[in-house]
């Protein structure tokens, strides 16, 4: 079978990418499959003007048709997309229409939590939405919310519940008896707003001193320039960046406690 995903990758690091890493690298060693992939992480990040943001989007959709054309030249037997939904939409409708013209079936990978709000709401990105999804020969949910809005709004016959996989040998490398732990509650994952980390911060420094010795490890890279120094916080809060897959498990499982105020998740 030839298979075209496509796919984000590091950088920057999360969910959908280590995903992407975690399937590329276990489809590389079966020889019934033949993977090509087209890369749709953005070149561009950090703190953009709209304008510029919708230039470089713009820009970088170019070159996923470009490339879409040239694969398709190869004739795949199926494209599977990957999406985050949002202004995505616009790019996942863009391919969708290429593959439905082509004839090629189309796998949409649902990897965020906003779709039961996005079908609750008369929105244009629900219209979006369901151009795409309408465009699909199958539709894979990650968690079961998704999955039940699927099936509620016309999508039951072509949607699949496929949860995140995981690498179970990584887990059990990461044994570290709990008292011998460091005394840190870490966060994981792109530091913004929605992942509730100014709410983290605000709860955080109103327990000043009812921990003492304990510490709010952030990992992960800042959405927005600047936005770091916006935080209230003291030195019991360290902020340590972006970190690769590993090195991220290593410093979850030192820790004492794993915090995740988020707003939405996809799985």
């Amino acid at each position: 079978m030839k298979v075209l995903l496509i796919s984000p990758v590091p950088p920057p690091t999360g969910g959908i990418t280590r995903w992407s890493e975690t399937v590329l690298n276990e489809i590389s060693h079966r020889k019934d499959v033949e993977l090509s992939h087209i890369n749709i992480s953005p070149r561009y990040r950090g703190d953009l003007t709209i304008f510029k943001r919708v230039f470089f989007g713009v820009f970088g959709l170019f070159g996923i048709m470009r490339r879409l054309s040239k694969e398709l030249k190869t004739a795949p037997d199926v494209i599977h997309l990957t999406t985050s939904g949002g202004l995505a939409l616009f790019r996942d409708n863009a391919i969708a229409k290429k593959a439905v013209k082509r004839g090629v079936p189309l796998v949409i990978h649902l990897h965020y939590g906003r779709v039961p709000e996005t079908f609750s709401q008369n929105c244009r990105e629900r219209k979006r939405l369901k151009r795409v999804l309408n465009a699909a020969a199958k539709v894979i949910a990650i968690d079961d919310e998704t999955f039940s809005a699927l099936s509620d709004n016309g999508f039951a016959e072509k949607s699949v519940f496929c949860p995140n996989p995981i690498k179970v040998d990584e887990i059990s490398k990461k044994q570290i008896p709990y008292a011998s732990r460091d005394n840190k509650v870490v966060f994981l994952g792109h530091v913004l707003k929605t992942k509730g980390i100014e709410e983290l911060i605000t709860a955080w420094n109103g327990l000043t001193g009812e921990f003492p010795g304990y510490e709010l490890e952030i990992v992960g890279a800042p959405y927005e320039e600047g936005y770091i120094e916006k935080l209230p916080r003291d030195d019991t809060v360290r902020f340590v960046g972006q970190k690769d897959h590993d090195t991220a498990m290593d410093l979850l499982s030192r820790a004492k406690v794993f915090i995740l105020p988020s707003y939405t998740e996809g799985f």
